[in-house]
């Protein structure tokens, strides 16, 4: 029965010519300075050649659902050859931190998980 009813959830999303693909995909984004992300910058790929950039993460409270005990999870890659700083928002840690946490130059890549309505997990 749920099956059945969650499959009627998306018709009206299928009639309008979307497929689940479109649907559920969030595109990457690229940036080459300081970046605060939006709740839905699914992955962000950060070219740091000229500078040092600063990632601010969304709130976490935005992005933790604590109903079903689970949050957004973001991908963030650095393909330059400076450092990227990220940041927690105002009242929030990344890995009881309120500090930065860096990532690394060349290809390096992180990701974040809201864990709780305060604070990020580095998987």
């Amino acid at each position: 029965m749920k099956r059945f009813i969650s499959i009627l959830l998306f018709i009206p999303f299928v009639s309008k010519g979307q497929s689940f693909f479109e649907l559920y995909a969030r595109p990457s984004k690229v940036v080459s300075s300081n970046y605060t992300m939006a709740l839905f910058d699914a992955t962000l790929v950060v070219n740091t050649n000229s500078q040092n950039d600063t990632i601010t993460l969304p709130p976490a409270s935005l992005s933790y659902c604590s109903t079903n005990t689970s949050g957004l999870v973001y991908h963030i890659k650095n393909i330059g050859t400076n450092y990227v700083y990220l940041k927690p928002a105002s009242g929030d840690s990344v890995e009881g931190s309120v500090s930065l946490f860096i990532i690394s130059p060349g290809n390096a890549s992180k990701e974040v998980q809201a864990s709780t309505t305060h604070s990020y997990y580095i998987h």
